[in-house]
Formats: C-alpha cells, sequence, structure tokens
C-alpha cells in the first residue's frame, strides 16, 4: 500500500500486510493467523533487496501496526506512522509519525510537541520533505504551545535540523484555520507546502 518513490525512481517505500516479507515466523507469531502491517523499503541496486523498516534503532522487531511510508529524495529516510511506542525514543499514547534512517539504522519520534513531549492524540497524516529535512505532521491536538485544542486537524512541519515546530495553516493575522486541514505536499526544494483546508 501507498508506495512512496525516490527521486531516481529506484527506491520504493511501502507498507504491506504480507504475513512473509519480514519473516515473521522468527518472533514467534503464527504466520496463518497474524496479520500487522509493516514498513518496507526495496532498492534495485546491487540485483535488488528488501529492507524491514519499522524496527527498533537496534534492528528488533515489535510487531505493531506501521503504515503510509514517505522516503526522501535520495531513498537514504523513511518516515511512517506507527502506534508502536517500544522502536521510539520516547513513548506515545497514540499513532506518531517515526523516522528510519537506512544508512545509520536509527529510528527516532518525530511526533512530539514543541516542547519535546508526545501529543495527546494520533498524527493522522506525515510527510517527508524530498531532502529529509522536514516532516509536514496532521493532528488535531496542538504541537505548538499557544494553539488551543479545537478538535480540529490541523498541518505542522518540523525543522528536523532545528527542531522548531511551526503551524501551517493560520493566516497573516495568525488567526489558526477555523476548518480542519490536511494533505500537505512540499514542493521539490522543501521551501513551500501545500494544504487542503476546509
Amino acid at each position: 500500500y501507498s508506495p512512496s518513490i525516490s527521486a531516481d525512481g529506484r527506491t520504493i517505500a511501502f507498507h504491506s500486510d504480507a504475513k512473509n516479507l519480514a519473516g515473521f515466523d522468527q518472533f514467534g507469531f503464527d504466520a496463518d493467523k497474524d496479520t500487522v502491517p509493516e514498513v518496507f523499503v526495496f532498492s534495485d541496486a546491487n540485483g535488488g533487496s528488501l529492507t524491514h523498516v519499522n524496527v527498533t534503532s537496534d534492528g528488533s522487531n515489535t510487531r505493531s501496526p506501521s503504515t503510509f511510508a514517505s522516503i526522501s529524495a535520495d531513498g537514504g529516510k523513511v518516515l511512517f506512522l506507527t502506534t508502536d511506542s517500544a522502536i521510539l525514543d520516547v513513548p506515545t499514547p497514540g499513532q506518531t509519525a517515526a523516522l528510519h534512517d537506512l544508512t545509520t539504522g536509527t529510528t527516532i519520534n518525530v511526533g512530539l510537541t514543541d516542547t519535546g513531549a508526545p501529543i495527546g492524540s494520533n498524527i493522522t497524516e506525515a510527510y517527508l520533505s524530498p531532502d529529509g529535512t522536514k516532516v509536514a505532521l496532521v493532528a488535531a491536538s496542538p504541537l505548538v504551545t499557544g494553539v488551543a485544542a479545537d478538535g480540529l486537524s490541523h498541518v505542522y512541519v518540523r525543522d528536523l535540523t532545528t527542531d522548531q515546530i511551526v503551524l501551517v495553516d493560520q493566516n497573516v493575522f495568525g488567526d489558526v484555520g477555523d476548518g480542519s486541514s490536511r494533505e500537505p505536499i512540499f514542493s521539490t526544494d522543501g521551501d513551500f507546502l501545500a494544504i487542503v483546508s476546509n
């Protein structure tokens, strides 16, 4: 499901319900009954390889649902949604966004507020900028101090180099959008973001 392709078209991130891609039997689960969505990356380099992405930084598989992968343009980083607090450096009470670095093997939680705390409700969408330095997040719980909880989904951008988070769906006067916003899309250079808003 939900394939995301690198700029050169040689690396694809996706999630799958298939029970045999990650060798689940080695983790003690019933391969005939147990179905949990997992995130993978396929690369056609060196004859083709499949990498299991929703793992801890030490490579362990904890088998909680992970979905909706978004890959960087160079194919080196993958962002995905997960409910698995075990693979993250900060526990989360709901669905959050995790970033896996295919070069270093590390997986970190990027679905945090500007104070570093986990949010109070699920992140429903997450997209990685082409250069892998920013993430766009959609959530109903505020990620920025001073933004009131209104039950609506809002779009935020986190800069992974500075860890700064900004609210996107606000007008020039700083008023937060009075309808839900969703489906953020980065420009090629990552400097602009398009959204859909009610």
